[in-house]
């Protein structure tokens, strides 16, 4: 069975933050030291929680302000305020099943009004993630 639909191809301008466990890899990217490309074997953080993407406190913006608080709640506390939007991310990868718990309709802005967040899905192999909407 050969698959009909044609590739597409998405050119990034931005960086890729992928969300590892490692919090020594994770602040490096933050920090801007440190590059990292696709590899299926690193691990990331999975079942990222509504209360790690925007935190409760912060769900009292409801502009663009809720933009410098993306991920200030992700566990390791390795996030601060403006660090998504100044380190220049255009894309997030994390590991599976985001986000859960609380349903915000806040947390759609949070990343930014032009960002993705790709995660993988429960189907998938692990190899490329997949994307869907948050």
């Amino acid at each position: 069975m050969t698959d009909a639909s044609p590739r597409r191809t998405l050119r990034l301008t931005g960086k890729v933050l992928y969300l590892t466990e490692d919090m020594d890899q994770l602040k490096g990217q933050l920090d801007g030291a440190l590059h990292l490309s696709h590899d299926p074997q690193r691990k990331l953080i999975d079942n990222i929680s509504t209360d790690e993407l925007t935190p409760g406190w912060v769900c009292y913006y409801y502009d663009a302000t809720l933009a410098r608080y993306c991920l200030v709640g992700l566990r390791g506390g390795v996030v601060q305020k403006d660090s998504i939007k100044n380190g220049g991310f255009q894309v997030i990868v994390s590991g599976r099943s985001n986000p859960r718990g609380r349903r915000r309709l806040t947390r759609s802005w949070a990343p930014g009004s032009s960002w993705l967040w790709p995660r993988t899905s429960r189907r998938s192999t692990g190899r490329t993630p997949r994307t869907s909407g948050c």
